[in-house]
């Protein structure tokens, strides 16, 4: 949904207004969850022209039918409404969604819709048609610019991959924020191969980042999704710098991983490969929000992966993993081979600021 300039003028001034008449009585203490969650080939059950989307077919190799999807939709909405308890997650990065249908349905057909999330998603040249949309509730976020950028590949000029979204807006005290979705691409071609693919959208991320640092010093930024890299790979090392400590002197014109730091006793990654868990889906902010004093400031060692509900769970060579929708092309009717990733960050009153 990415809407005409005329619109999002329309929506911004909508939002503002309501966020001025929202009464604000809470005191800095208050915090959000944000999530990012690869859904894994969360696809709709039509053909799109142009697209190889035949496997997610009804007569297709998946047989994916309606009853299928209309459960996938259901199972996505209710991890959205667990990962936020009592406080439904603010921001959502959804990885591997197929277009606005999905979008669509995904909020008729849960309590999403009810709870006033909105959407922004990408339209990227994909050649299975998958790309990464941000879920908000729409009186709690405002946005004022939405926009998508195509990646490009110096190595492989003709490879074409997921869009880059990129969300300004204000959150409900005012204060500004920059949101990128993102999903690197894959590892199938090998290691070697996919490394500089995936160094060429870190370069751009860095570029991206860089720029908006430039022109706004301080400048709040959250980059989340599937990286399909860790935060030691050194592809993202030298962009998404590790988190030390609470005392270390975060740099405000540095992007820092808060996933790159697991808190003890909790899940270690958010993807199982071969028995080993990786943390491939990731949250990284610019290093203003690692300070104490900034309007939206991240908890510390809040960033985690989480798995709640047994019916998310399967045993693979006698450990749990995530319950994937299919295996191969065997129906295991699970939600994802991923798990949801969420930070926590505290917010300053508008009297604050």
């Amino acid at each position: 949904m990415i809407h005409t300039n005329r619109q999002r003028a329309r929506m911004c001034l909508l939002c503002l207004l309501l966020l001025m008449a929202r009464p604000i009585k809470k005191a800095r203490g208050e915090r959000i969850k944000v999530m990012t969650y690869n859904v894994e080939n969360l696809f709709d059950t039509m053909h799109d022209e142009g697209k190889n989307d035949y496997e997610f077919l009804p007569e297709g190799a998946n047989e994916w039918t309606r009853e299928r999807y209309l459960r996938k939709l259901r199972n996505v909405g209710e991890v959205i409404s667990d990962v936020g308890g009592v406080g439904w997650p603010l921001l959502v990065g959804l990885v591997e969604v197929e277009n606005e249908v999905v979008m669509d349905d995904l909020l008729h057909s849960t309590p999403l819709g009810a709870r006033g999330y909105e959407y922004a998603i990408t339209h990227s040249p994909d050649e299975r048609g998958i790309d990464v949309a941000l879920l908000y509730i729409k009186d709690l976020f405002c946005p004022d610019k939405i926009e998508e950028f195509q990646v490009k590949f110096p190595h492989s000029p003709n490879t074409h991959s997921r869009n880059i979204l990129h969300v300004h807006g204000r959150l409900f005290n005012g204060v500004p924020l920059h949101v990128m979705v993102v999903h690197l691409p894959s590892r199938r071609e090998g290691k070697r191969v996919s490394d500089l693919k995936r160094q060429d959208v870190v370069s751009q991320l860095q570029a991206k980042c860089d720029s908006i640092l430039h022109h706004d010093p301080g400048a709040s930024i959250l980059v989340m999704g599937d990286f399909n890299t860790t935060p030691r790979d050194p592809i993202t090392h030298i962009w998404a710098h590790p988190l030390a400590s609470r005392r270390t002197a975060y740099r405000t014109d540095l992007m820092y991983d808060l996933t790159s730091l697991v808190p003890s006793g909790v899940i270690p990654g958010s993807y199982r490969y071969r028995g080993v868990w990786q943390q491939i889906d990731r949250i990284v902010a610019s290093g203003s929000m690692l300070l104490p004093d900034n309007p939206i400031t991240y908890l510390w060692e809040s960033a985690r992966s989480v798995m709640m509900r047994r019916w998310m769970q399967m045993d693979a060579d006698g450990e749990l993993s995530p319950k994937r929708t299919y295996g191969g092309h065997f129906y295991i009717g699970g939600v994802s081979d991923h798990l949801p990733v969420v930070a926590e960050f505290v917010l300053a009153r508008k009297e604050e600021l």
